[in-house]
């Protein structure tokens, strides 16, 4: 299972996604509970808000989980930003991705 998580902090993953991740740690747990195997992927958002202490926190609730095999940290792309436009998807992630495309 691969495991997506955009942002630690429950504030911030709200700012970018407009969604919270409380869902999303929830999701993590419940594999954990079913002894699923799964790869945590953080991607490294461009909004010049990484936390020193953000990797350090997702590594501790990696290690908590026990069925995680593997964690990468991404580098934020922009492959999707056509299909945001097509959509009229607004959130600041999203909104964010646009501007850079039109650089």
């Amino acid at each position: 299972m691969l495991l997506d998580i955009k942002s630690w902090d429950e504030e911030r993953h709200r700012r970018l996604t407009g969604m919270e991740v409380g869902p999303v740690l929830d999701f993590a747990r419940r594999l954990a509970n079913h002894k699923r195997l799964m790869w945590l992927r953080y991607v490294l958002c461009p909004d010049g808000q990484t936390m020193p202490d953000t990797f350090s926190q997702l590594a501790r609730f990696a290690a908590s989980l026990g069925n995680v095999e593997r964690v990468d940290v991404l580098p934020f792309h922009q492959m999707g930003r056509f299909k945001w436009k097509e959509l009229n998807s607004t959130t600041r992630l999203t909104m964010f991705s646009l501007q850079l495309g039109k650089r």
